[in-house]
């Protein structure tokens, strides 16, 4: 008996992850059928997203452009499957930021308007040390006022022994409680090295940029299978 209620302990705790477990309360259609099906609908909000890659700049945003454009241009295709309304405006609203926190290199506004993301809805924020920026996601997904927020943690030379400095998994959880709370749609960029490290995220998925788009591994998924499948961009 003991043993049974230590473990429904940590299930309540979110400690242990089952696949598939658990029904998506909200989302927002990430652009790819294949990647709805197994994500039971979209990219899941309000809960913390990591993405694994080799090199920054390797095809991350490609992925995430259909949805961000969806956040922005149209914020009441965010999906809720409960019946919980997201308190998403129906029409362009200037609140409803996107920040990008750390990224290896400068948005190209373009192109990002190309993808209809307009420019006065970037929130671009320079961060000097690692922990500035977690320490600004975690204020972005708090604040109630992004639509979305993306962090790159920095690839270093040997992050294992930096990992208790920036991407521990305390403050890691710390992110995903604030997404939690701000409702956010919470992504974070790693290095694929740290595939094997502990994470609380709910949805954890390495890209790698192929020929014609990207093969992901998904990793672990609260809301669906897990395996591999490509995507083209």
């Amino acid at each position: 008996m003991e043993k049974e209620e230590g473990l429904r302990q940590l299930f309540a705790s979110g400690q242990l992850w089952q696949s598939g477990a658990a029904k998506l309360v909200s989302s927002v259609p990430s652009g790819f059928a294949q990647l709805d099906e197994r994500l039971g609908g979209g990219w899941p909000t309000g809960v913390l997203t990591e993405l694994l890659l080799a090199t920054p700049g390797g095809g991350e945003l490609q992925l995430l452009l259909p949805a961000l454009s969806r956040l922005i241009a149209q914020p009441d295709s965010v999906r809720s499957t409960a019946g919980i309304s997201t308190n998403r405006p129906s029409s362009r609203n200037p609140s409803a930021w996107v920040a990008w926190i750390a990224p290896p290199y400068i948005p190209y506004a373009p192109a990002l308007m190309q993808q209809g993301l307009a420019p006065d809805a970037m929130l671009l924020v320079h961060a000097e040390k690692p922990a500035d920026a977690m320490w600004a996601m975690e204020q972005s997904l708090r604040s109630k006022v992004c639509a979305a927020a993306l962090c790159w943690l920095p690839v270093i030379a040997n992050e294992r022994q930096a990992v208790g400095n920036h991407a521990d998994t305390h403050s890691l959880r710390r992110l995903q409680l604030a997404a939690e709370e701000g409702g956010c749609w919470a992504v974070i960029f790693r290095h694929l090295r740290c595939v094997s490290m502990a994470s609380p995220a709910a949805l954890r998925i390495a890209v790698q940029p192929t020929g014609s788009g990207l093969q992901l591994d998904i990793l672990r998924n609260r809301y669906g299978p897990t395996g591999k499948l490509e995507v083209t961009c």
